[in-house]
């Protein structure tokens, strides 16, 4: 039995020796490198637009709040007669800001400016009196100013409502 399987052996090393073309040659082709290299381009291209797009609705979505709460804070101060004085919200097109008094003044030192990120801007106002600045009554909270502000992405159609009632409550869409 050895003398056969030795046998078996050496036939099989000549083989191998003497007809390389027979023997594996391992790797891969120009054309399967291509072609898996084309397949996962365009599955990053994919996953790069959808990422794209849910960091554009986040960054909407942050800068919803973000107005909402300055308008929540000025009028929270105002129910709450902080320095005995009430308080506003002067709306420009890529920043928001708190005001004290019953009139916004550009150059005031205390007013409180948020900016908007960079994706996104306030594409319309429109408020009772066809003025940009929400101002709350004190004791009541209510304004005369009530409206929607549009807050959108400044390159495609998505945008959110911003509505403020004439009691002074906030509500986004």
């Amino acid at each position: 039995m050895q003398f056969s399987s030795r046998k078996i052996f050496l036939k099989f090393e000549q083989s191998w020796f003497t007809h390389p073309q027979k023997s594996f040659v391992g790797g891969f082709t120009l054309i399967e490198i291509l072609i898996v290299i084309s397949i996962i381009v365009v599955l990053l291209a994919i996953s790069t637009s959808f990422f794209t797009n849910i960091n554009k609705a986040e960054s909407l979505k942050a800068d919803v709040r973000n107005i909402v709460s300055v308008i929540d804070e000025a009028r929270g101060k105002t129910l709450s007669s902080k320095n005995s004085s009430q308080y506003g919200v002067h709306f420009e097109e890529f920043n928001v800001i708190l005001f004290t008094g019953a009139t916004y003044s550009s150059g005031n030192p205390s007013n409180q400016v948020k900016n908007l990120g960079s994706l996104t801007h306030i594409s319309s106002i429109s408020l009772n009196g066809a003025g940009s600045d929400v101002i709350f009554d004190r004791l009541t909270g209510a304004t005369s100013q009530n409206g929607t502000i549009t807050v959108a992405l400044k390159d495609s159609s998505d945008s959110k409502n911003i509505l403020i009632s004439s009691t002074g409550i906030i509500e986004s869409q």
